[in-house]
This record gives structure tokens, sequence and C-alpha cells, in this order.
């Protein structure tokens, strides 16, 4: 049997424990023994299962909460992510945990839009509804950035579990949020991996092993997201909601985050646990009552209209354009404004129309340097060949 065979096999058999409690203790012995005879192989096993989430059946009420948004799908370098936003006015961002689901904080999103915000969520690489494969935190991280890039300056963000660990970083890095709220966040990664490898048996040596292999393959050290390490640099009002039960992330993680935290307050909960505490209407409500983290939008235009711009859509009209000239001018890695818009809009044109792609670069290159050079460039010969010169 191949090592790809053995780590397929084991990957199966995690699956059907998870179902069936009685395979938990065959496979904590088989992982044990692998880990004294072929430390190796456990180390490669190990990495891959912590790398990969566990995916659900999502249900009825997530199923219903996203028939209500507007899906709009995403690129995150060569992966597929899908988005849905609700309502309109200020954003408020939405980050599931590690083998969640963005509607799974789906009980924020009503009480949010009554108060005037959208709400935005996803589903990170290899979770629900976006593409499959092998994740990290730093994947987690850009893609918190990119969907918040596309929502512009966010009012608020709502994160839970490792989701939480991410977003910090993310903040840490230079997000701009007016408020945050962390619902039984984990304040460092050591602890999960612990609980992981002691769930499944590998031993303490293949957990030092998978957590350099890991830190080789994204490049950096696990204390880069140390949360109460990097909580000082943080000044925006923080709300931490955790679970004295919760047998997961325990309670003492949200206490070391809030206690770094420079504008922290910290609601302690009983018998919600990890998951059900998201859903439950307590505590839901008392997010509500802290009307100072996010406080209350009042539009100076009308819902309607700006339900209109939302709903917008301009490749509707694009063949209209024609008999007149049309030039697009996209960069191949624009996270604000994606490529596959100007694609869009492209293909639903009608002749004489152009779509340049500049290479290796984002969206704020078109104004400076080499990336100004190229708009000027075919903008005057588009000019030059459509426009007629005057006499």
């Amino acid at each position: 049997m191949t090592d790809a065979e053995y780590i397929a096999m084991e990957k199966s058999t995690i699956v059907r424990s998870s179902r069936s409690s009685w395979l938990t203790p065959l496979v904590r012995t088989g992982n044990r023994a692998l880990s004294a005879l072929a430390p190796a192989l456990a180390t490669r096993l190990a990495e891959r299962l912590f790398l990969t989430p566990p995916r659900g059946r999502r249900p009825g009420e997530e199923i219903d909460l996203l028939a209500a948004a507007r899906a709009r799908p995403m690129r995150v370098g060569a992966r597929r992510i899908e988005t849905w936003v609700w309502g309109v006015g200020p954003s408020v961002l939405l980050v599931h945990g590690w083998g969640g689901r963005g509607a799974q904080l789906g009980p924020f999103v009503g009480p949010l839009v009554a108060r005037g915000f959208s709400v935005v969520t996803f589903d990170a690489p290899g979770h629900g509804a976006s593409d499959s494969g092998l994740v990290t935190i730093p994947e987690m991280i850009d893609t918190i950035r990119t969907v918040a890039a596309s929502r512009r300056r966010l009012a608020g963000l709502i994160a839970h579990s490792v989701g939480a660990t991410a977003a910090v970083r993310a903040l840490y890095e230079g997000l701009e949020v007016g408020a945050v709220v962390l619902v039984s966040p984990a304040a460092d990664l050591r602890d999960p991996a612990v609980r992981f490898t002691e769930t499944l048996g590998f031993s303490r040596a293949v957990r030092e092993r998978m957590q350099r292999r890991i830190e080789e393959r994204v490049g950096r050290s696990w204390s880069a997201f140390d949360v109460a390490t990097l909580a000082p640099a943080l000044a925006m009002p923080l709300f931490v909601i955790h679970d004295r039960g919760d047998a997961e992330i325990p309670w003492q993680h949200g206490m070391a985050i809030t206690r770094a935290w420079r504008r922290a307050d910290l609601l302690m909960t009983e018998g919600r646990g990890h998951r059900r505490i998201l859903c439950d209407p307590d505590v839901v409500a008392d997010l509500e009552k802290n009307q100072s983290l996010f406080p209350t939008w009042r539009p100076e235009v009308s819902f309607e209209s700006l339900a209109d711009i939302m709903e917008f859509k301009p490749e509707s009209v694009a063949d209209r354009i024609s008999p007149r000239a049309i030039l697009w001018i996209h960069t191949d890695r624009d996270k604000l404004v994606p490529l596959y818009e100007a694609q869009s809009m492209y293909a639903k044109a009608r002749h004489p129309k152009k779509l340049v792609v500049l290479e290796n670069m984002v969206h704020e290159d078109v104004y400076r340097g080499e990336g100004f050079a190229q708009v000027v460039q075919h903008t005057n010969a588009w000019f030059k060949e459509h426009m007629p010169a005057r006499e």
C-alpha cells in the first residue's frame, strides 16, 4: 500500500468515526502505532487531516437564509469562494470557524439588516459551497481581506472560533473595521492542534513535526497568529462572547483576548457550548443591546435607491453601447473588482469592443507607474482608432 492510499483510507475512517464513536478508539490505537513505527508517515497524515476542514450537510434554515441573499462568487488566488449579501448600508462581515459555514452566523443577519446594515458572509476555501482542498490560516486571512475589500470599509466584523484567529490577524495586517465581536474565539493555534492530535491518538512528537511542516508550508511561525500578542496593537472596540462549558475552545481563550485588548468587554454564557451559542436568541439579543458596537446607521438616500444600485448589473445593458466603441482595461490580480466582471460585460457587448488585461497587477496599479503608462498607451491607441481626427 502506498502512502497516498494509506492516507486516503485513514481519512475515510476518520470521517466515519465522527458518526460512529465506537470507531474512535480503533483510530487512536492505529495512529499511536503509526506514530511510533512510521513517524514521517504519521506526520504527513496528521498534517493532511489537520488542514482538511470537515464538511457537514447544510440545514434547511441555512438554505432558506441563503436563498434570500444576493449571491456572488469570488476568486481568492486560484480558488473560487461563495459570498452572500443581505440588506443595504454599511457592511458587517461574518466570519465562520474551522469546518463551519458563513450561514452558521445567520441569526445575526436579521437584526443587523433591520438596523440599517448590509451583512456579508462567505464560505472560506475548503468549506461549505466553496472549492474543496487543504486550507491554511493564511488562506483564510486572504479570503477575509478579499471579501472585505469588495465592501469598502467595514462597520463591523463578527467572527467565530478559529475564524476569529484569522480575523484578528487580518486586522493586525491593516484591515479597517469599526468594531469587532468575537464568539468562542481561539487565542492561538496550539490548543486546537493539541486537541486534534490527542483526539486522534497522534504522539506529541508527531504533533510538533506537523506544526513545523505547516510553518514551512505557509512561511510563518504559529506565534504569528497568537491573538493575545496581536491584540495590544488594535484600538477598535471589542465584544467577546464565550461559554463556560465550551468543550472545543476553553473560555480562558476569550478571557485572555479580552485582557490583552485595549477596549474590550466579555460576556460569559452558560450551557450554550461552542456552536449552539451562534443560534442562541439570548446571545443575539445581548449583542443587539450593545448599541455602541454598531451604531444605528441613518441613510441619506432611500433604501429603494440603494437597492436599485446594488441590484444593477452593467452586463445587462452592455449590448446597447454599440455602435459606439468600448474599451475595457483590467488587471489580472484585481481583488476589489474581479476580472470576471469585466469579462462578463465584454462577452455581452457588441463590436467594436476590446478587453485589455494588464498582467501581474492589482486594482491600484492602473493609477501608478508601469500600470498607468499602459493604460495611457492603450487608451490613446483606442481613441486614435475609433475617434475621427478633427480638421
